[in-house]
């Protein structure tokens, strides 16, 4: 009988100024139950006292440090230094069970033509007094089980054009996988992770583990940011839509009135961030689009009729 042979699992770490939480997600990775794998930061020219922070764990994980560059360019820096034959991402605030590894290597194992596999997680809020508390029970609720989800599973780009199933801190990537489909687009400053599964999901089919494996950190800061100029998330869809079309590989295509919806609903959501903000010219533009897309919605008609008054009585 052969023995099995149990995979190296490159993991990638983009960090950016985050000397508050780059222990917690480091420690649960050292801790994973799954022996085989190597840790790789990339230090993306933070200038708190992460770098302080990192030097705690010497042989433990490899740093590279880099120009501050966007967490696109770190997880491309990150993959040209990755040695395994599988990848997986974390972000320097999720925190990973010390089953997730071994879950989805134990996944793999049994059905070899697995390319990319994700898995669920628990959005992470903190408590009443701003703390970020690890349930007690967060590494023994699911232990080691590894059932696929057969819904969000196999040629699923039809399912993520009306959303983006998956989280980076869950998913995991065969090697091979990235040589063919190529690397992070750097261009992108947020919504890079969303064109990557599109782009891997016109090449191979997706899997999904049903259990929840990781804890995605929710910053009250991430709420009241500053909304970017350009609508990253409704530029990739539209990219992806004119580049494919509505129907994945199996020929399975997603409803053409839910499309135009989410395409409406990407452009009055960015809109409304922007009016909030006061920069009312940006927000207009956006709900023309999304009065486009959707004409007989009210609210995008609203929203435009009180920043063109907001706007001209400025």
């Amino acid at each position: 009988m052969l023995d099995i042979v149990y995979p190296l699992v490159s993991i990638i770490v983009p960090a950016y100024n985050c000397e508050n939480t780059i222990d917690e997600t480091l420690n649960a990775l050292i801790n994973q139950k799954y022996a085989n794998y190597e840790i790789i930061i990339v230090d993306d020219g933070s200038t708190d006292n992460t770098k302080t922070k990192l030097s705690k764990y010497e042989n433990q994980i490899r740093v590279i440090t880099q120009e501050n560059a966007g967490v696109a360019a770190a997880r491309n820096t990150g993959i040209h230094a990755a040695r395994g034959d599988w990848v997986g991402f974390c972000d320097a605030d999720d925190i990973w069970s010390e089953h997730k590894l071994s879950a989805q290597v134990n996944c793999v194992l049994t059905k070899p033509e697995i390319e990319m596999i994700f898995c669920g997680w628990w959005v992470w809020s903190p408590d009443e007094k701003g703390v970020f508390e690890v349930p007690e029970d967060f590494n023994t609720l699911v232990c080691d089980q590894y059932t696929i989800d057969d819904e969000r599973s196999g040629w699923i780009y039809h399912q993520l054009l009306l959303d983006c199933l998956c989280l980076t801190s869950t998913v995991l990537i065969r090697k091979s996988l990235i040589d063919k489909v190529g690397f992070f687009d750097e261009s992108l400053k947020c919504g890079e992770d969303y064109d990557y599964w599109l782009r891997i999901s016109r090449i191979t089919k997706i899997v999904k583990l049903k259990s929840k494996y990781v804890l995605y950190r929710q910053h009250q800061q991430s709420i009241t940011r500053k909304p970017h100029e350009i609508n990253y998330e409704y530029k990739v869809l539209e990219n992806a839509i004119q580049r494919w079309g509505l129907k994945n590989e199996n020929g399975q295509r997603v409803d053409r009135i839910k499309i135009k919806r989410r395409l409406a609903k990407l452009n009055f959501d960015f809109a409304y961030n922007h009016y909030k903000s006061g920069n009312y010219s940006v927000a207009i533009k956006s709900l023309m689009r999304a009065i486009i897309h959707e004409p007989s919605w009210y609210l995008p008609w609203g929203y435009l009729f009180v920043s063109l008054s907001k706007l001209v009585f400025k």
